[in-house]
């Protein structure tokens, strides 16, 4: 479906019910939003990689304003902090006294800022392989320096500057650097999901170039109270261990987990893993009445 909010129309796909049948008993399963990476991508990877959850939550996975199913919108709206906006615009679209996110990389960032903004929303948190400030730009490229490979290194430079012109020299950057983000990246998935929603160019530069180097959301985490699940893979190179790390100190009531034989995306790489300290993090925090 789509939401119309804020000057646009969000996309907005639903899995799971809202109240279940488990024996005799009735149950209600809260609003978890799943927000991907990018900027300028889309949800449709996080159904398989991020689908388990639906176990415990009434899944709503969003195409953030300009970005894959989402209507168009002007290009200098497309910043991390409209992003905010519009997913506590949802919510209350929705009717949601509070939601629980589940952010990936840039969708992570965009999860720490709402939380920032709106701490008495959230419920639960997973950030996985994200970031809370504009520092993971220096660190992934000292990371890439240090282990990556001179055509690697080369074939970031036009990420740092924001200057994508076409889904092919998009392409181009993936077929180098794409087995940095998963040891399990296929190039024929990524084209495949790619080809049918094209990533938005407009927000992946203006992201890289403008919004996020001077971003910086860590001061205003150490208000959030919610229970909060940090995974980070060993060998991410986009948003090091170190930016994991960072998070956790910030956030008053956080987990860290670092995946040894991850990179980007620990759900991903080590699904086995990932799904068992996902569900022991859930029933643990139960306890704590909130959503």
């Amino acid at each position: 479906m789509k939401v119309a909010i804020r000057g646009t129309r969000l996309f907005v796909d639903v899995e799971g019910a809202a109240w279940r049948w488990q024996g005799a008993r009735v149950w209600h399963a809260p609003p978890l939003f799943v927000l991907h990476g990018g900027p300028g991508g889309n949800h449709l990877d996080l159904k398989r990689s991020l689908g388990f959850l639906q176990r415990w939550f009434q899944l709503f996975f969003v195409d953030q304003r300009g970005c894959g199913f989402s209507g168009r919108c002007p290009k200098r709206t497309l910043t991390i902090q409209n992003n905010a906006a519009d997913i506590e615009a949802l919510r209350r679209t929705l009717g949601f006294e509070t939601i629980s996110i589940a952010g990936v990389s840039y969708g992570g960032m965009v999860t720490c800022e709402y939380a920032a903004r709106y701490p008495n929303r959230v419920g639960r948190l997973f950030l996985l392989g994200t970031t809370g400030s504009g520092a993971f730009l220096q660190a992934a490229q000292e990371y890439l320096r240090e282990h990556g490979s001179p055509e690697q290194v080369r074939a970031a430079e036009r990420l740092w500057r924001g200057a994508f012109r076409s889904q092919m020299q998009l392409r181009r950057f993936f077929e180098v650097l794409g087995p940095l983000y998963s040891r399990k990246f296929s190039l024929k998935t990524f084209h495949r999901t790619k080809r049918k929603v094209p990533m938005n160019l407009a927000a992946l530069n203006r992201g890289f170039r403008d919004v996020l180097p001077g971003w910086n959301a860590l001061p205003k985490l150490r208000r959030v109270k919610a229970p909060t699940f940090v995974a980070v893979g060993k060998h991410d190179w986009i948003c090091p261990v170190s930016q994991s790390v960072a998070l956790t100190r910030h956030l008053p009531n956080a987990t860290l987990k670092v995946y040894r034989n991850s990179a980007h995306a620990p759900q991903v790489d080590e699904p086995a893993r990932f799904q068992r300290d996902v569900a022991a993090f859930v029933h643990a925090t139960r306890k704590s009445g909130r959503a």
